[in-house]
C-alpha cells in the first residue's frame, strides 16, 4: 500500500532538496578543483573546477583513482600527500605542475566520531604567479647579491634596512655592523643635511637624477660614488623604503684628474715654442713677399722651424712616455693611445 505523504512531509523534502541544491552550487562555485576521496583514493564527488582542470565531465570521474585522473598514472605519485595523510591522519601537501600551471595540493583527513578514517578531501591551488613572482624575486636577490655595486634599502627615515655584499666590499661594513644603523654614519658630517634633502625629496615623490657623492668607509678613508636613489612602493602605492644604489668611481674620477694634469702640462710645454714658431714663419712669409728676403735665406729659415718642430714632437712622446709608465690611474685605452707612436 502506497504510504501518502502529509504536507509537512513535502515541505521537509523541498527544504532538503533545496539546501542540497545551495551545497552543489556553493561547491561548483569555488574556482579551486576539490577531489573528495574514499579511503583508497578512489573519487566520490567532484566541483566543476576539478573536472575543467582534466578535460572531463564530473561523471566520467567519479569511481576513478585521483591519480589516473589528475596524473595520468596508474599508481601513486612519489611524495603524494594522500599516501602521506593516510598514515600521518592530517594535513599533507606538496607542490605539483599539471599541464603548464603549478599547484599546491592539500589532502584533508575526514573522520568519523570514532576518529577512523572515512576518506579525504584533496584541494588543489593554483599558484603559478606567485611561484613566477618568487622565481622572479629570487633572480632579483641574486643579482643583488652578486653586484659589486653596493645596494643599500633604508626605510623612509634613513634607517638601513639590507646591505648586499657590494655594499660591504665598498664599505668594509658587514650586513650585520650596518643594519638598524642610520645612513649619516656613511657620509661626512658637512654631507649629513644633503642626505636629509634627499630623503625629504623621495618621501614627496620627487624623482632624482643620478649624484655623485663622497662616503666614508670603515678604514675613515673616503670614497667618490655615483649615488642614485629610487622610493620602493608596497601594493598600494604608498612608499614604504628607499633603494641606495652606490657605485665607485674614485678610480674614475683619478684617472679624470690624471688627464687633466696631463693636458696642462702638454699646453704648457706646446704654447711658448709654437708660437716662436708660428712667428718666425709669419715673419719670413713678410720679408719674402717685400722682397727683403732672397728665397735661400728663406729656406734656411724654415729648415730651422722644422726643426723645432721635430724637437716639440719629441717632447711630447717624452710626455706621453712618462704619463703612460708613471699614471698608474689612467684607463688602457689611453694609455695605448698615448705610447702610439712613441
Amino acid at each position: 500500500m502506497k504510504r501518502e505523504s502529509s504536507p509537512g512531509n513535502e515541505e521537509e523534502t523541498d527544504a532538503y532538496r533545496a539546501c542540497i541544491n545551495e551545497w552543489e552550487r556553493t561547491f561548483d562555485a569555488i574556482v579551486d578543483p576539490i577531489y573528495i576521496l574514499n579511503t583508497s583514493g578512489e573519487i566520490l564527488r567532484v566541483n566543476r573546477a576539478a573536472a575543467d582542470l582534466v578535460g572531463m565531465e564530473p561523471e566520467a570521474i567519479i569511481g576513478q583513482h585521483c591519480y589516473h585522473v589528475v596524473h595520468r598514472t596508474e599508481h601513486f605519485t612519489s611524495g603524494c600527500p594522500f599516501v602521506r595523510m593516510k598514515t600521518s591522519l592530517r594535513r599533507e601537501s606538496y607542490q605539483v605542475q599539471i599541464q603548464d600551471r603549478w599547484f599546491i595540493a592539500t589532502v584533508d583527513p575526514v573522520m568519523d566520531d570514532q576518529n577512523r578514517l572515512l576518506g579525504a578531501v584533496h584541494i588543489l591551488t593554483d599558484i603559478t604567479e606567485l611561484k613566477i613572482g618568487h622565481e622572479a624575486e629570487a633572480r632579483l636577490a641574486a643579482i643583488v647579491t652578486s653586484t659589486e655595486n653596493a645596494i643599500v634599502g633604508s626605510t623612509p627615515d634613513g634607517t638601513i634596512t639590507s646591505w648586499n655584499t657590494g655594499a660591504r666590499m665598498l664599505t668594509g661594513y658587514t650586513g650585520e655592523e650596518m643594519v638598524g644603523s642610520s645612513l649619516q654614519r656613511l657620509v661626512r658630517p658637512e654631507d649629513q643635511e644633503g642626505v636629509n634633502t634627499i630623503l625629504a625629496a623621495i618621501t614627496r615623490g620627487d624623482r632624482l637624477h643620478p649624484t655623485e657623492q663622497m662616503i666614508l668607509r670603515k678604514d675613515g678613508s673616503t670614497m667618490e660614488v655615483s649615488l642614485s636613489v629610487s622610493p620602493i612602493f608596497d601594493q598600494a602605492g604608498a612608499i614604504t623604503g628607499v633603494s641606495w644604489i652606490c657605485r665607485d668611481i674614485s678610480g674614475q674620477r683619478r684617472a679624470e684628474r690624471a688627464l687633466v694634469a696631463y693636458l696642462t702640462e702638454a699646453a704648457l710645454r706646446l704654447r711658448n715654442p709654437v708660437a716662436i714658431i708660428r712667428d718666425q714663419l709669419a715673419q719670413v712669409i713678410t720679408l719674402v713677399d717685400e722682397g727683403e728676403m732672397t728665397a735661400e735665406h728663406a729656406l734656411m729659415l724654415l729648415r730651422v722651424q722644422v726643426s723645432n718642430a721635430t724637437q716639440i714632437l719629441a717632447n711630447i712622446d717624452d710626455l706621453n712616455r712618462m704619463i703612460a709608465d708613471e699614471a698608474d690611474d689612467i684607463p688602457d685605452a689611453y694609455r695605448r693611445f698615448l705610447m702610439r707612436g712613441t
